[in-house]
């Protein structure tokens, strides 16, 4: 996707990028919490937003996620690893994911900038 929406890349290899990308959102499992049509649509105009149908439900799911403190979760968790590294990993990605919302709620219109 990111090279994709770079663009830049000459037409033979942007068009057979652009139908793989295609065909694999297609078979996408959209009960999959592993990826989201916000990561082929990030904004309204990202090169694939045309592949989203419906992009409420995704919306409304996002915004249902956000957690009591603020944030967002994480879908992975490592803790069983190393405790102490995961707790400071967590709050790192939490941190990522947490901007990553707000950017795609601001991006959908879900969000006034303030």
């Amino acid at each position: 996707m990111r090279l994709a929406e770079r663009g830049g890349l000459p037409p033979a290899l942007q068009d057979g990028l652009d139908a793989l990308l295609r065909r694999s959102i297609a078979a996408h499992d959209a009960g999959d919490e592993h990826a989201s049509p916000f990561d082929y649509a990030p904004t309204p105009r990202a090169r694939l937003a045309d592949t989203v149908s419906d992009i409420e439900p995704a919306i409304v799911a996002l915004i249902a996620a956000q957690q009591p403190d603020g944030g967002w979760p994480l879908f992975w968790d490592w803790a069983f690893v190393d405790a102490a590294a995961w707790a400071e990993a967590e709050r790192d990605w939490r941190g990522q994911v947490t901007r990553d919302a707000i950017e795609t709620l601001l991006a959908w219109g879900r969000l006034e900038r303030g």
